[in-house]
């Protein structure tokens, strides 16, 4: 039989128990395993994504418009390396089509230079798309 407590005594309360499981969620899951393979796989990810970035700035690309008239370079990243203009080009008179020439060949440069890193994302990710943008990136 329970014993009762004396009158005017504090009697004590079992704290409540989470109910436990009679059966393991998820078989042979160690949390603390996983959570640091998924870190170790993130800093490789990291190192990889740095070893990229790096051959992207040491990859360029050279496009040329109105005939060759403007050429320019491109890093992989799309930082505008360099711009050649053809002096028969400059015409005081026109320069209006001087700057479409230059844009021209800009954004073409640009244009191949994101082609250049996303072919190189894709090796890097296997095909997969990624469901955001990575900073410092095209």
């Amino acid at each position: 039989m329970a014993q009762r407590a004396a009158p005017g005594s504090v009697r004590q309360l079992a704290e409540p128990r989470a109910p436990r499981l009679s059966f393991d969620p998820l078989p042979g899951f160690t949390f603390m395993t996983n959570f640091q393979q998924i870190l170790q796989m993130g800093q490789q990810v990291q190192a990889q994504m740095s070893k990229l970035q790096s051959e992207l700035g040491n990859k360029t690309v050279t496009v040329s418009s109105g005939g060759g008239m403007v050429t320019v370079t491109a890093d992989g990243r799309g930082k505008v390396r360099e711009v050649r203009i053809d002096p028969t080009v400059v015409d005081p008179q026109d320069v209006e089509m001087l700057e479409d020439l230059v844009l021209a060949a800009v954004s073409e440069a640009q244009q191949r230079a994101e082609g250049i890193y996303e072919e190189e994302l894709k090796k890097l990710t296997g095909g997969l798309q990624l469901p955001f943008q990575l900073p410092n990136f095209p």
